[in-house]
């Protein structure tokens, strides 16, 4: 049987990961694949006796393990127990910008003991000196949207968004990372405070905040969009919606992150023909423009030089479907 245990983030957290997991589980279902989860996070490892036997029993399972981790220490887990009982074993690494030893020679070990290697950006398969093994995390999953729908069906009552602004995009699952804010929410206060400050009023950000992991700092971010008076700027939306629902009201997607890998969000804009915007902490896809990270001034100018392309969005090239090349690496494994 073509058992698969998908191992990642809960997909109730919006993010590129568990998006990936979700679509990819799509796929393999429909080429006859059993699907099961195991959802992890930092403490996931430690069991208490009922949740061990689940475990193992997932494990007994699945007769290939495809490990989704952003944790090496699971990660490495995992991959030990699945080597000795002989499973075939699959690690994707969407992003690694951890710079502990420990960390890295983990991993390293882990890579060592899969089957396959699944590299998501080509700067990520250097760092461990692969160079066959990229292959980004893009699964497009047709969605029927509804055509009659407005973007304010999807908002909060208390965001009212003015249809003849321009709308800008945004996302910060709010998350310190080695002490600065991950997805770039800073970056995009900053940003409203340059529209504020040369008066330029027909625009709006939305910030999707769907996850909150520091709240205190967060609360800071809050306080100071208040005390700046940005409010008509920046509208922070809490609800969990998906990317590719609003795409189609957007002028331009903000992809603010202070480090990457390939984002899923930033080739479903793509292939939604939304213009993208991005900082340079990481190699780009086609057609996606870079502004250097933490000058404020270099985003607003091309944010600004997008805008003022005659209303019309510019035609952006379309991602390229991965899809078949992950079920070559599943075809190979069985």
């Amino acid at each position: 049987m073509n058992n698969v245990l998908l191992v990642g983030p809960n997909k109730n957290l919006v993010g590129g990961v568990s998006t990936h997991m979700q679509n990819l589980a799509c796929l393999l279902s429909n080429k006859g694949y059993n699907i099961l989860f195991l959802y992890d996070n930092r403490n996931s490892m430690s069991f208490s006796i009922k949740g061990l036997r689940k475990f193992l029993k997932l494990i007994y399972w699945a007769n290939i393990i495809h490990i989704h981790s952003g944790y090496y220490i699971n990660r490495f887990f995992l991959c030990f127990l699945g080597f000795i009982l002989r499973k075939k074993i699959i690690i994707t690494l969407h992003s690694f910008d951890n710079k502990s030893i420990l960390a890295f020679q983990l991993t390293k070990a882990a890579l060592f003991l899969s089957n396959e290697k699944i590299f998501v950006a080509n700067d990520i398969a250097v760092r461990f000196k692969y160079n066959k093994s990229v292959i980004p995390a893009y699964i497009p999953i047709n969605k029927v949207l509804n055509e009659k729908e407005s973007i304010e069906s999807y908002l909060s009552p208390e965001n009212k968004i003015l249809k003849e602004k321009k709308l800008l995009l945004g996302i910060s699952n709010f998350v310190i990372h080695n002490g600065r804010d991950l997805y770039g929410l800073q970056e995009i206060i900053d940003l409203a405070e340059i529209f504020k400050s040369k008066k330029i009023n027909f625009v709006s950000i939305i910030v999707l905040v769907p996850h909150i992991e520091d709240k205190r700092e967060f609360k800071t971010m809050v306080e100071r969009i208040k005390k700046s008076k940005l409010e008509k700027y920046i509208h922070l939306e809490y609800k969990k919606i998906s990317l590719v629902e609003l795409f189609r009201f957007i002028d331009i997607y903000l992809r603010c992150t202070i480090t990457d890998g390939d984002a899923i969000s930033v080739r479903e804009a793509i292939d939604n023909n939304v213009p993208v915007i991005a900082s340079d902490v990481v190699k780009r896809p086609q057609g996606v423009i870079t502004y250097k990270y933490s000058n404020s001034n270099d985003l607003f100018n091309k944010v600004y030089y997008i805008l003022n392309q005659k209303n019309v969005k510019p035609q952006v090239p379309k991602s390229t479907n991965f899809s078949d090349e992950l079920l070559k690496i599943y075809t190979q494994l069985i």
